[in-house]
């Protein structure tokens, strides 16, 4: 090895040398830190999978960011109608948890976010806690941990209300893939 170094000195420590073997190194090291995506981790991928193979569910249109463009750039005194032409349409969606805030009631608003990222459309549910017991250990997303796991899930059922800000959805179907 130390005798094609010295054999080869002029090419490996010219430019052209030291880029390829920084490059080779780079690549070494970004190789490495990739974690292998399978199904099982990414039920969020999943989910556009089987709904793209026609395995699945399939998201209906107008999607919830879609809708939350819609009423949030009309013009101010427009918004109320707007988001009024959205209630009772009926629904299905991919969702990230969000959030969970309890009521008086005993019953909890789920904030959920449209998609599979959090800066989707704002969207919330009122539920009994113990017909969803995988929120109760639902980590919520937070700018500051940026590791910290999302919960991807779906739902399915009717807009009963739709403005500025976001959306409430009376679910038929509510589930949490992870």
């Amino acid at each position: 090895m130390f005798k094609w170094i010295v054999e080869n000195r002029q090419w490996l420590f010219s430019g052209i040398g030291i880029t390829a073997a920084l490059g080779l190194i780079k690549l070494f090291i970004w190789a490495r830190s990739q974690k292998p995506r399978t199904l099982a981790e990414t039920p969020a991928l999943a989910a556009r999978q089987s709904a793209s193979l026609g395995t699945g569910p399939k998201p209906t249109t107008p999607t919830g960011n879609e809708i939350a463009i819609t009423v949030d750039d009309s013009p101010p005194f427009q918004r109320e109608q707007i988001g009024k032409n959205y209630i009772g349409l009926m629904i299905s969606w991919p969702i990230i948890f969000y959030s969970l805030t309890r009521l008086p009631n005993g019953r909890y608003i789920v904030g959920l976010a449209y998609g599979a990222e959090t800066w989707g459309a704002k969207i919330t549910v009122n539920v009994n806690i113990d017909d969803y017991p995988r929120l109760k250990t639902a980590p919520t997303p937070s700018s500051d941990d940026k590791n910290k796991p999302l919960v991807h899930g779906w739902i399915e059922g009717e807009i009963v209300r739709c403005g500025f800000g976001g959306m409430e959805i009376k679910p038929n179907k509510l589930e949490f893939f992870d």
